[in-house]
């Protein structure tokens, strides 16, 4: 049975007021018309997890504080969040190949042996093996990567040639098969990381929304010591560093800065940190909406924190 009907914008607005978001910031015919020119109410309505209700009495249920001009601007953050974070995953993916083809040369590893290797780990395995196969041969119908498949497939791809034929997902799984190789622990500690960044990465791309849900709670994974102690050593004012990085999403982001930060060459780092920093100041443009809702103020003293502490404006 489907309980949830189509409301129309004017419907959608009679429904929010009954929910206790109130039209005093912005009028209801502008959120009328931005209900109906400018987003999905789906999406929007989302932003409302970050209030509390009242519990018991005439009033059970309805928002505290909320004001749909607070919708609004949440969704605009979102949106600029989401717009800075994805090119900076991309960064990372490819500062980490980088780092991966060094750590290769170091250990003096067969840039053909290796991936072959790898392969051969996979195919004993015909679920995987069969996916990972599948995965390169999509490639083949593509303009970019099809004369690299062309060159290499009977001969074998070395590791330069493989990592541009797979996901970034794969990525991930591949490194962690080189640190097995290598024996090296420190080595697949990055790997964990680059997991988190590929989940940020994922919900940009797919423009899902990240700030509609910053309170604390039990993520799968833990933040990795590297990025619990960086953000320790900022000593950020009014916010919990536990707190905050037992929220999946923020676990995401801080490991997304940190690393760009300490992988990404001067000149990306220093564009992005621009990025970064103009993020911040509109973060801000109504910081008079969230004094007190604490759940809002702390992530955003978190997010900006970070930014200011580890790139410089």
């Amino acid at each position: 049975m489907h309980n949830k009907p189509w409301l129309t914008p004017e419907q959608q607005i009679k429904h929010l007021e009954r929910k206790g978001v109130a039209f005093s910031l912005m009028s209801k015919q502008d959120a009328l018309d931005y209900l109906k020119h400018n987003n999905n109410y789906f999406r929007l309505r989302s932003y409302r997890c970050g209030f509390d209700k009242v519990v018991g009495g005439p009033n059970d249920g309805r928002y505290i504080g909320l004001d749909f001009a607070m919708l609004k601007d949440l969704s605009v953050i979102d949106y600029e969040l989401r717009r800075v974070l994805l090119p900076m995953t991309i960064d990372i993916e490819h500062f980490s190949k980088v780092e991966l083809f060094d750590r290769l040369e170091q250990g003096s590893v067969d840039p053909y042996e290796i991936v072959s290797c790898y392969l051969n780990s996979k195919q004993l395995n015909n679920r995987t093996g069969s996916g990972l196969l599948q995965e390169i041969e999509q490639r083949q119908s593509s303009c970019y990567t099809n004369e690299l498949i062309a060159s290499y497939k009977n001969t074998g791809y070395p590791v330069w040639v493989f990592t541009e034929l797979i996901s970034f997902g794969t990525f991930i799984d591949f490194w962690f098969s080189v640190s097995s190789y290598l024996n090296d622990d420190k080595f697949k500690k990055r790997a964990y990381e680059l997991q988190a960044v590929k989940g940020l990465r994922n919900a940009c791309a797919h423009n899902n929304c990240i700030i509609n849900d910053l309170k604390s709670g039990k993520p799968m994974h833990d933040v990795s010591y590297a990025v619990r102690n960086a953000a320790t050593r900022l000593k950020l004012k009014d916010v919990s560093i536990k707190a905050k990085l037992s929220n999946e999403r923020l676990q995401h982001i801080a490991t997304t800065l940190y690393l760009h930060s300490n992988m990404a060459s001067s000149g990306v780092k220093k564009h992005q940190g621009k990025q970064l920093h103009d993020l911040a100041k509109r973060m801000y443009r109504h910081e008079d909406y969230y004094l007190n809702n604490d759940q809002i103020r702390t992530g955003f003293a978190f997010i900006s924190g970070l930014i200011n502490g580890w790139f410089v404006d």
